[in-house]
């Protein structure tokens, strides 16, 4: 789970920041209702040690260019989501409280 990020930046650019940790399977940006990014989303790495890379190397560290505040970096939760909720909505709450 990644989040500060640019809401103006591409796939293609969370990629490339993450890129020199391992390989990149997926990125994903979520969006508003108006199909905004709403600054965060979450980077699919191939394994568990090119994530942890990149979580010790960005997270708090790293600002994207045109934003004041770090990069966030963790890992996605894990857990089961509460009746009625669902992973991408604890995500989002997390993204608009930070």
């Amino acid at each position: 789970f990644v989040a500060s990020l640019n809401k103006q930046a591409t796939a293609k650019e969370i990629e490339e920041i993450f890129a020199p940790f391992g390989h990149v399977e997926d990125v994903y940006i979520m969006k508003d209702g108006m199909r905004q990014s709403r600054g965060c989303g979450f980077v699919k790495f191939s394994s568990k040690e090119p994530a942890l890379a990149a979580m010790n190397s960005l997270s708090g560290t790293y600002i994207m260019r045109g934003c004041e505040q770090p990069l966030i970096v963790r890992f996605a939760d894990p857990k089961r989501p509460r009746p009625g909720e669902s992973r991408w909505l604890r995500a989002l709450l997390f993204c608009i409280l930070h």
